[in-house]
């Protein structure tokens, strides 16, 4: 996966996530965009360290069958209506697409599964406790705080009243929705490691005018820069 081409526009990073498909009554509603931010929260609590190479886990589950249990926020973009756990089922006239945000975990890893899949067995049997090892309030040695990421995925109003590959007849759309996602950093031109230069140089370096939260994301150009400081670019 590291030697692999990607989709992100900074080519060093090679995390690769998956959900199911998403189908309207006229076919597959293929996503616009998709976004990947990298968070630091309860800065107070200290600086993160690299998210380890390797790092895997599967967020939700596509058997569920509760809709006020499922993960994500969908959203009518450009819109002041209320997100909602399922595919929205209508739009307000002006919205612009329809997505949704999914916060996998709190960024707090046990500091020894890397998650199942990539050719191993080891991790959690819910392929997901390894990185909830705990908060952002509380993530003490030897536990490890490491970048939380966040996925947005942009779809076209054609999937308004739409649903998931894995939604079974009778639930509501995207009650199932499920993420699987496994974190691999590759190295830009310089050589230097992109799940190092994410806390290194982005989370770490802590705005004054963001005192709780940091969030960093692949701009156009290619380039991680820090939403709440534009002004600063990983170069």
């Amino acid at each position: 996966m590291v030697a692999a081409t990607t989709t992100c526009k900074v080519g060093a990073d090679k995390i690769s996530s998956w959900v199911p498909t998403l189908y309207s009554p006229g076919g597959q509603v293929v996503p616009l965009a998709a976004n990947t931010q990298y968070r630091l929260d309860n800065i107070a609590a200290g600086p993160v360290k690299p998210t380890p190479q390797g790092l895997t886990f599967i967020f939700g589950s596509p058997s569920n069958t509760n809709p006020n249990a499922t993960i994500g926020q969908w959203v009518c973009s450009g819109t002041p209506q209320p997100a909602t756990m399922t595919i929205p089922t209508s739009c307000p006239v002006g919205a612009t697409g329809v997505h949704i945000a999914i916060y996998p975990h709190h960024g707090c890893w046990d500091g020894v599964n890397l998650g199942p899949g990539l050719g191993r067995n080891t991790g959690p049997a819910d392929a997901i406790s390894h990185v909830r090892a705990g908060t952002t309030a509380s993530c003490d040695a030897p536990k490890v705080r490491i970048p939380r990421p966040s996925f947005i995925l942009r779809y076209p109003l054609a999937a308004v009243g739409g649903r998931l590959s894995s939604d079974s007849p009778g639930l509501l759309g995207g009650t199932t929705m499920h993420l699987d996602v496994a974190q691999v950093g590759g190295q830009d031109a310089a050589g230097r490691d992109f799940n190092t230069r994410v806390p290194a140089m982005c989370l770490n370096l802590i705005p004054d005018s963001e005192p709780f939260r940091v969030t960093c994301q692949e701009n156009a150009a290619g380039e991680l820069v820090r939403l709440s400081d534009k002004a600063i670019v990983v170069d």
